[in-house]
């Protein structure tokens, strides 16, 4: 099978007519353990291979390559053209010698100048490439199985071998792809595989369907992934067995059995409990007998025991297996107590064979047959120790006294003393005289003070008390540690009993150990620590707070969270009163909060700290909301909020209000239903004044109607916003309400209705009247002649003469009585009137303006 390798050339070129050609190398080299022997390489190229006349030399066939050795092949026509090379696509495949491809890299693989794999057209230099370059080809063969084993499935079954093989871990099966098992019936083979196996848990088989009485070998073999095979491979054998006539399965056949004598339907002839074939072929017992031996025991109880059923003395302890079963002993172990005796020799010498201390003194039988006590007499020599426990104290078991001190060894083993040393705590008194004197011979020191007895009672001290001067010191203690004088319980005088003073920590050689200046007597009943001169560890001197009045067992004596040292010392301020600015806060409260507490006003806001507190503000922060005015002020003055910059949430700060002369506490201080703010910041009216622009309308009713609270006259008819609105009637926004040609002031100067473009309603309108007809536009009929003045106007007729009513008058050239009105020639009735409009339209066209 080959393994095609593909493999891309180097980099293209320009044109071939600027091209020259070269020859390159394809080299490969041996990485593996062993010769690498190949046959036919081939050279596969694709379409621009063929183009031109590109050749590859075709080494011959039977290469070897020695593990580590290479060899190149030239390939000749590649193009080539400044320095600049052509891309060529080739395949290369090549074969071992047993036609198993050796090589496979998978497949677009891209060569240049600095890959692993090289060709060496590189247009300027046509040598061979370095090693390191070379294609590496591998013919490593993968790891086998070690060992293997069959034997045949007899009895279960006469045609079957079980088959089983070991010795390869998959970490070490280099590759690995399967194993299969081999058969042959010759070892030298043909063999014919009977399985594969595609898991690697697999390490065993049963081959069945064999011939009964015939001989198979087996052999495994691995494959790797390439095809690879392993070259050591284990081989086996196995032969099955040929089955004969056995009617009671015992395992002689019913030939044999009747050669012996033996029942062949009968497994167990003798009934012992042993089948006749084990009998014959295992055991070695009489398969007629039951008990073979004649020890009174049958041959299958004695097998299941571990007693040998052809031997009535397993044990060779002079009594027969089954007497020691009946008497209790081991018929496989002659001394069965493990005491050093048979059991024979104890029945004869009355020792009980299965206790090891037949009389319970410590010792075994036998160690007392050698010792030469009596192991029937737990104490030999009846001095209250048995013999075991004298031999473990090396007292002698055959004498009551082994130190001949007067004491007998029990006395000393009950008193505690050593029956082998006369004196046994080597304080130079026998044990005999330290009974009677009162000291314990097992303690050179009595009375455990450090002292031996004897050196106190020559010193003068109490060899039976510890404490001869009883303060709680050992005399020893006393004498060789700490200096004191064991017959005087105050040492130094101090009022302390110098034991107390070691157990309080105190010097017992020192009436002041801390150098307080107080006695350390005085210092325990006032309560402080005399080994610590400043016994709160308040960075005071005990007795400097006795003077100063502070106490000396509390750092802080004023709970204030300040250590007495500390007030005393860095901040100044009082230890003995934890408010000591009397603002209502404790000291320490203030150093944590950043307070003065020494100053009751810290941010002098006119408010003490303990009320900013109280209260929510910053007693650090003159201005808590920022307002420009102090908390205190707030507080205590304007009655706002020192929490909010704008107490009544009008728009403008407390501070700003104030300025203003506004009122912080009211949005609306004019009451214009405008707040404050929105006077000041947007409509530009005055928040101290209800109708900014004195028209007779409040500002916020002016913003509701949509005229201009600063402007008394918004249309500028003349007419003030609130006389239009609250007495005229007309609309403010408009300067003619009635749209009728005359302002609405103007109509009210000369007393028309500025709502009624028409105010007499004779059909002319009231500006048609004044400026056009000059009749009157309060009267329907300005010449009184019965006809209404726009009838006149249509009849042709003059409506200011009552002369002329729509048929021509004839002039007489007298005077006509006109009721006391005038004379009839003048104008009509509406003469004066429209005379007198005349005027105050002019005068109040005159003040508009001049205004």
């Amino acid at each position: 099978m080959t393994r095609p390798l593909l493999l891309l050339g180097l980099l293209t070129c320009p044109s071939l007519a600027q091209a020259a050609t070269t020859t390159g190398y394809l080299c490969l080299r041996n990485d593996g353990v062993g010769t690498f022997s190949y046959g036919d390489l081939d050279i596969f190229a694709d379409s621009d291979w063929s183009a031109g006349d590109r050749t590859a030399s075709a080494p011959g066939s039977g290469k070897t390559l020695a593990p580590g050795a290479g060899d190149c092949y030239a390939i000749t026509g590649l193009y080539v053209w400044s320095g600049y090379q052509y891309q060529y696509v080739f395949e290369i495949s090549f074969l071992d010698t047993t036609g198993t491809s050796t090589f496979s890299s998978g497949s677009n693989l891209r060569l240049t100048s600095t890959s692993t794999w090289y060709i060496g057209a590189t247009g300027v230099s046509t040598s061979k490439p370095s090693s390191s370059n070379y294609i590496s080809v591998s013919n490593d063969a993968p790891d086998g199985f070690t060992s293997m084993s069959a034997y045949a499935n007899y009895p279960n079954d006469d045609s079957e071998c079980y088959v089983y093989w070991s010795g390869l871990s998959l970490s070490n099966a280099r590759d690995w792809s399967h194993h299969y098992v081999e058969r042959a019936t010759s070892s030298s083979g043909p063999w014919s595989t009977i399985k594969s196996f595609y898991s690697w848990g697999y390490n065993y088989m049963t081959d069945t369907g064999l011939s009964s009485g015939s001989t198979y070998h087996y052999r495994v073999t691995v494959v790797d992934e390439y095809g690879a095979e392993s070259t050591s491979n284990p081989t086996t054998s196995c032969t099955t067995t040929t089955k004969v006539a056995d009617s009671d399965s015992d395992g002689l056949t019913d030939t044999e059995e009747a050669s012996l004598g033996t029942d062949p339907n009968d497994a167990d002839t003798d009934g012992d409990g042993l089948d006749d074939g084990d009998e014959v072929d295992s055991t070695g017992t009489n398969p007629l007998d039951a008990d073979t031996d004649g020890d009174g025991l049958d041959d299958g109880d004695e097998l299941a025991d571990g007693t040998d059923p052809n031997d009535p003395d397993t044990d060779g302890d002079g009594l027969d297996d089954g007497d020691e079963v009946a008497d209790g002993t081991d018929p496989n172990d002659a001394d069965t107590d493990g005491d050093g005796l048979d059991d024979g020799d104890e029945l004869t010498g009355g020792t009980d064979p299965n206790d090891v201390d037949s009389d319970n003194d410590g010792l075994g039988d036998g160690a007392e047959v050698t010792g030469g006590t009596n192991p029937n007499d737990a104490d030999s020599d009846d001095d209250g120790l048995g013999d075991g426990a004298e031999v473990t104290l090396g007292t002698d078991p055959n004498d009551a006294d082994s130190d001949d001190d007067g004491l007998d060894d029990r006395d000393e083993v009950s008193g505690g003393t050593n029956p082998n040393d006369g004196d046994s705590d080597d304080d130079g008194l026998d044990d005999g005289a330290e009974v009677s004197g009162g000291t314990n011979p097992n303690d050179a020191d009595s009375d455990d003070d450090g002292l031996n007895d004897g050196d106190e009672v020559s010193g003068g001290t109490d060899p039976n008390d510890a404490d001869s001067d009883d303060d709680a010191l050992d005399d020893g203690l006393e004498l060789n540690t700490t200096g004191t004088d064991p017959n005087d319980a105050d040492s130094d005088d101090d009022g302390l009993n110098d034991g107390d003073e070691l157990t309080g920590g105190t010097n017992p050689n020192d009436a002041d150990s801390d150098d307080d200046g107080l006695n350390d007597g005085d210092e325990l009943n006032e309560g402080t620590d005399p080994n610590d001169a400043d016994s709160d560890d308040d960075g005071l001197n005990d007795g400097d707070e006795l003077t100063g009045g502070t106490d000396p067992n509390d750092a802080d004596t004023d709970d204030d969270a300040l250590d007495d040292g500390l007030e005393f010392n860095t901040t100044g301020t009082d230890p003995n009163n934890a408010d000591s600015d009397s603002d209502g806060l404790d000291d320490g409260a203030e150093l944590s909060g950043g307070t003065d507490p020494t100053n009751a006003d810290s941010d002098d806001d006119g408010l003490n700290d303990g009320d900013e507190l109280t209260a929510g503000t910053d007693p650090l922060n003159p201005d808590t909301d920022g307002d420009l005015l102090d908390d205190g002020l707030e507080f205590n003055t304007t009655g706002t909020d020192p929490l909010n910059p704008d107490s009544d949430d009008d728009g403008l700060s407390d501070g700003d209000e104030l300025d203003l002369g506004t009122d912080p506490n009211n949005a609306d201080t004019d009451g214009d239903e405008l707040d404050d703010g929105l006077e000041f910041n947007t409509t530009g009216t005055d928040p101290l004044s209800t109708d900014t622009d004195d028209d007779g309308l409040d500002d916020g009713a002016e913003l509701d109607a949509g005229t201009d609270p600063t402007n008394p006259d918004t249309d500028g008819d003349a007419l003030d916003d609130g006389l239009e609105f609250n007495t005229a009637g007309t609309d403010p926004l408009n300067p003619d309400s009635d749209d009728d040609g005359l302002d609405d002031g103007e109509e009210l100067d000369v007393g028309t209705d500025p709502n009624n473009a028409d105010t007499d309603g004779d059909g002319l309108d009231d500006p048609e009247e004044v400026g056009t007809t000059h009749t009157d536009p309060l009267n329907p009929d300005s010449d009184g002649d019965g006809v209404n003045d726009h009838q006149e106007i249509l009849n042709g007729s003059d409506p200011n003469d009552p002369a002329s009513n729509g048929e021509a008058p004839m002039d007489t050239g007298e005077q006509v009585d006109d009721g006391g009105k005038g004379c009839a020639t003048a104008p009509g009735g509406g003469g004066l009137w429209l005379f007198v409009a005349g005027l105050l339209l002019s005068a109040r066209r005159s003040r508009s303006r001049g205004a």
